[in-house]
């Protein structure tokens, strides 16, 4: 009988400094494995010349050939937020593509960073390449086996609380500038305090509001509206055309706060129309937040829906089963 389980293959031992935004990869490995996949650690040699890398900040690690170690004819997925785990990990990859079906499951794959990440797919030669952005699978369909598959959130930390929203507005990580000025506004001709019970957001670049993801998704479910915009958007040299729902719209709607911004281009595509409220200037604002003033039951309606579609159709536990899916299908055709 032909073996169509999965073997993850975690970084998460080798990072040397936990970031939150990495528990996005750790949810999805861990909804992965409850399903019955398979987790494999990179690890590092305690020798002496690995001391001295890792002490160094250096990007180059000498790994433990362990991971390799009787992997043969076995369906791996290594999952990348960036380009640098690729680098990072491209001579194991490339060893394990050579006798096994190697998937890749890519994050953050910028236009800018195309030629990089096509560099490192030559390099690694996988069978099979999962992208969270749809304008990246478009890109490399021609050259590579590639299939969309859209980002999720972590359902045992994001979920509905029995809290009241006392807060009604949250900016969580990069902040965009047209919005923030929305909000001020409307703080102000309303005479709202700007307190962070108010609304909470990022006061000094780069600053993280919150440690470890239990707090932040705490802090979404007692807010009323999440903003949230494509980071092309605010940075297009980087971002190019991709511009694609990212977890942070997941984890607002697991919490059941509804999304108010600028809409991915692929939102409506996963999403009813009305799954976020698209701002356009300040009077749309102020027109939004008037209308569910008046109409509570409007609000609860959209982020109860909102919540059952996603449980429905857009937990982690979906795209595996959809990953697994396309794994099965090339395992049959070689």
């Amino acid at each position: 009988m032909q073996d169509n389980s999965i073997i993850i293959l975690s970084a998460r031992a080798c990072r040397k400094k936990h970031h939150v935004s990495y528990d996005t990869v750790l949810g999805m490995e861990n909804a992965f494995i409850k399903e019955g996949a398979v987790l494999k650690l990179f690890s590092y040699d305690i020798g002496i010349i690995n001391k001295i890398l890792w002490k160094g900040h250096l990007k180059t690690r000498i790994l433990d050939s362990k991971v390799c170690k009787d992997l043969s004819d076995r369906n791996i997925l290594f999952i990348a937020m960036g380009i640098d785990d690729l680098i990072l990990y491209k001579k194991e990859l490339q060893k394990l593509a050579k006798c096994n079906v190697v998937g890749l499951y890519c994050f953050d794959v910028w236009e800018s960073k195309y030629e990089l990440y096509e560099e490192m797919y030559n390099y690694i030669s996988p069978q099979l390449i999962f992208f969270a952005y749809k304008a990246a699978c478009i890109h490399f369909s021609n050259s590579y086996r590639c299939y969309f598959v859209p980002q999720s959130m972590d359902i045992n930390f994001f979920y509905p609380r029995n809290i009241e929203k006392t807060r009604l507005f949250i900016q969580i990580g990069r902040r965009n500038e047209n919005i923030h000025s929305m909000i001020l506004k409307y703080m102000q001709d309303k005479n709202i305090p700007l307190t962070d019970d108010n609304y909470l957001y990022e006061k000094v670049k780069g600053t993280i509001l919150f440690p470890n993801t239990e707090d932040l998704a705490t802090e979404i479910a007692r807010t009323k509206y999440f903003v949230a915009a494509p980071q092309s958007k605010e940075n297009t040299e980087l971002t190019g055309r991709v511009s694609d729902v990212t977890a942070r719209f997941y984890e607002a709607m697991a919490c059941k706060t509804l999304i108010i911004g600028y809409k991915p281009d692929t939102f409506d595509e996963l999403f009813p129309s009305d799954a976020m409220i698209d701002l356009e200037n300040d009077e749309t604002l102020n027109d939004v937040i008037r209308f569910f003033e008046e109409h509570p039951e409007e609000y609860q309606r959209i982020v109860d829906r909102n919540y059952d579609l996603l449980v429905k159709k857009h937990t982690w536990k979906e795209r595996y089963y959809a990953i697994q899916k396309e794994f099965a299908l090339l395992k049959n055709k070689i």
